[in-house]
């Protein structure tokens, strides 16, 4: 190297750590003045200005991490933003940490750990979030029976609330599937199920409670849904339904059967119960549901019949019961797969098509040397 160019590559390199150093010095600067920002404008209620000044604290933290100045680090920023979000749920600000939930999940810890506790802090915060809101959710009942008209603005800040919740909820719901973390995802599942059903989504709100390990509270929304729906003979096929989407759902259980029917035996007990408690009225003809209801014999067979293992019990159910199964295609579409996958009963081979033109080659030749018919 020439001594130009050597006296050159110094001065830059010069150049560039006094860059670096400088952008390190504003950056740590700039978290202690974000931070105070983010205490004032929490003490204020501006908390817009709080969730931006979080945010900009947390982003700054991580760059003064990145150009290696003493102080800082990634494991830093994400204390520093699981704090702030921790204040800003405890103020029911819910939708602030909706907006900054993407930065916990996607936070990069460095040295080797891809995710550095992320997942765990957006946990710890999912939980105070539905704390929150599910206090939230019973106040606005009480206040809809105690105060009726303050409750459209009770009832518009838990929509509000909600929207938050799902949202975030969604988001940490990717990241447990991204994450092979199936704990985490069936506690959220069922989460998400209980905020659908507040809202009285009760066919999404059954789709993730299967894929929780909920049984009693599946029960008990389902029995809610039967409650809201005004065509008395659909009651007992929404409970006949649901019962053999349990047995359909083996993989929550990493697709342990016996789990799996045991999960959908403690859902028939809980229907069970509720049909001959007191919440079903005292007849038949006031009742949410018929006692001598043939659908829900009829999953009760079923389910002893899988925890037998005996599949002609389960073949001679769904053949007494089929005049009752036939009222919905889709229970027998059902039905199909847990024979197989509950049962082991191998699908009967479907007919082979008809050979029309081999039938109609036949007849011609039997009609050219069958000879004249007396």
């Amino acid at each position: 190297m020439t001594p130009w160019l050597h006296k050159h590559f110094i001065r830059s390199t010069t150049a560039a750590v006094e860059r670096q150093t400088r952008v390190v010095r504003v950056a740590m600067a700039g978290v202690g003045a974000q931070w105070k920002r983010f205490l004032r404008s929490m003490e204020q209620g501006e908390y817009y200005d709080a969730e931006q000044a979080l945010q900009s604290a947390y982003r700054r933290e991580l760059a003064g991490a990145q150009h290696g100045k003493g102080g800082t680090s990634k494991a830093h920023a994400l204390e520093m933003l699981d704090e702030g979000c921790s204040m800003l749920i405890a103020h029911s600000q819910l939708g602030s940490v909706a907006v900054l939930m993407p930065l916990v999940v996607k936070h990069d810890a460095g040295d080797g750990q891809e995710h550095g506790g992320s997942l765990e802090s957006a946990m710890r915060m999912l939980r105070s979030m539905y704390a929150v809101w599910e206090a939230q959710a019973n106040a606005s009942l009480q206040l809809a029976a105690d105060a009726p008209r303050e409750e459209s603005e009770a009832m518009s800040q838990l929509s509000e609330m909600s929207k938050a919740l799902q949202k975030t909820l969604e988001l940490v719901l990717a990241a447990t599937i991204d994450q092979h973390r199936p704990e985490y995802h069936r506690e959220l599942c069922e989460q998400m199920a209980t905020v659908k059903w507040r809202l009285h989504r009760f066919g999404d709100s059954q789709a993730y409670f299967l894929k929780s390990a909920s049984s009693a509270d599946l029960a008990r929304m389902v029995w809610d849904w039967c409650m809201a729906c005004k065509v008395r003979s659909e009651r007992p096929l929404i409970v006949a339904r649901c019962f053999l989407l349990i047995l359909t759902h083996s993989s929550v259980f990493g697709n342990d059967m016996d789990r799996t029917v045991a999960r959908a035996r403690s859902f028939s007990e809980c229907i069970q119960s509720m049909v001959a408690g007191p919440d079903n009225g005292t007849t038949d003809h006031g009742s949410v549901m018929a006692r001598q209801e043939p659908l829900l014999h009829f999953i009760e067979f079923v389910g002893e019949a899988a925890m037998r293992e005996r599949a002609e019990l389960f073949q001679l159910a769904r053949s007494v019961y089929q005049p009752s199964l036939c009222r919905d295609p889709a229970l027998d579409k059902l039905l199909d797969k847990i024979a197989v996958h509950v049962f082991h009963i191998q699908p009967a081979a479907p007919a082979p098509p008809p050979n029309m033109l081999g039938s109609l080659m036949g007849d011609m030749m039997r009609g050219m040397f069958a000879g004249p018919q007396r």
